[in-house]
């Protein structure tokens, strides 16, 4: 109801796992829109942290976090030292930390694991490639690569396959915030996570689309 989805919000921020998800569910039910964004969300995701990794907040400018990469094993053994050699507090670092709390306040397994098994490396790539290629060049290749991914995801995604507008358009914070951890759950549930939450999920969204249906029926 409207009064538990108001008790839920801190800060703007609604905390309610099934209310997030269900939301966002709602305008991704397609497999290959689906598939679309599992691929082009995170692609999203890099090249905004291209953007950022070449902001340093002021007092920053000399600071490294090289050093605690260097102690997990996992980083010797591969030979990623290259790698983490351009982990520097930019800007693309605050966000990931702002985007992971909130992801581990909605769901601790979750959260963790996509800061894990996504956020950092795609930070660390982004932080790489913005240092490997310069800034001239970086943010450039960022941009052709970010509005592909958006293409991707609005016309085929969407037009083409959805056959319903993004989510983007109805919350546009809300889209930007919650489409990481939304195709990260898709994987995790694909994989036998939470099978009574994904199922909560697909009734709600069941519901939400026959609202919808039935809204759109009454205005033709």
């Amino acid at each position: 109801s409207e009064k538990q989805q108001q008790s839920n919000m801190v800060l703007g921020l609604n905390f309610d796992l099934l209310d997030q998800l269900s939301f966002y569910g709602a305008y991704h039910r397609h497999p290959v829109n689906k598939a679309i964004h599992l691929v082009f969300v995170p692609l999203i995701v890099w090249s905004a942290l291209v953007w950022m990794a070449g902001y340093v907040p002021k007092g920053l400018e000399d600071a490294s976090l090289a050093g605690a990469f260097r102690l997990i094993p996992m980083v010797r053994w591969c030979g990623l030292d290259f790698l983490v050699a351009a982990a520097v507090p930019n800007l693309g670092a605050l966000a990931l930390l702002a985007y992971s709390a909130y992801y581990v306040a909605l769901e601790p397994i979750a959260g963790t694991s996509w800061f894990v098994m996504c956020g950092v490396p795609l930070w660390l790539t982004a932080s790489w490639f913005e240092s490997a290629a310069g800034w001239d060049v970086a943010w450039k290749w960022a941009l052709a690569l970010h509005l592909l991914a958006w293409y991707a995801q609005i016309h085929p995604g969407h037009v083409v396959f959805e056959k319903k507008r993004p989510a983007l358009l109805d919350s546009l914070a809300q889209s930007l915030v919650l489409a990481p951890l939304f195709v990260w759950m898709e994987v995790l549930f694909a994989c036998g996570y939470r099978p009574g939450l994904r199922h909560n999920v697909n009734q709600r969204v069941k519901r939400a689309v026959e609202e919808w249906e039935n809204s759109q029926k009454k205005t033709k």
